[in-house]
């Protein structure tokens, strides 16, 4: 299936918020989804990125140059209502298997950032 990519450039600046961390590497995740990766830099490091537009916004996934053991961050640029269900759907529409999620917000440790 073909998912709509958004270039990095267009992410809108702005508080984002880190829904999961998933063990699976950008590059294994845009092969999948058949989109292109970006690499960037913000405030924390160097980054390689995909971001694809979905029925409930923009969701990037998003792997730092330091990150350990492969793994990406699930970032969304709102804070939704029912976080189990997004998280459930992300699953679902892009083929995560729910043992590549190592962390996520409805933990009770901190952010992985």
């Amino acid at each position: 299936m073909r998912h709509q990519a958004i270039p990095i450039s267009q992410w809108p600046k702005g508080l984002c918020f880190d829904l999961a961390r998933i063990s699976m590497n950008v590059d294994e995740l845009a092969q999948r989804l058949n989109v292109p990766v970006e690499t960037a830099n913000d405030d924390l490091d160097y980054f390689k990125a995909i971001i694809v537009d979905t029925a409930f916004g923009p969701i990037a996934f998003q792997q730092y140059r330091g990150m350990p053991d492969r793994s990406t961050l699930v970032i969304c640029m709102e804070a939704q209502a029912d976080t189990r269900k997004l998280l459930h759907d992300i699953a679902s529409i892009f083929g995560i298997p729910a043992e590549r999620f190592v962390w996520t917000c409805l933990s009770d440790q901190p952010s992985p950032r």
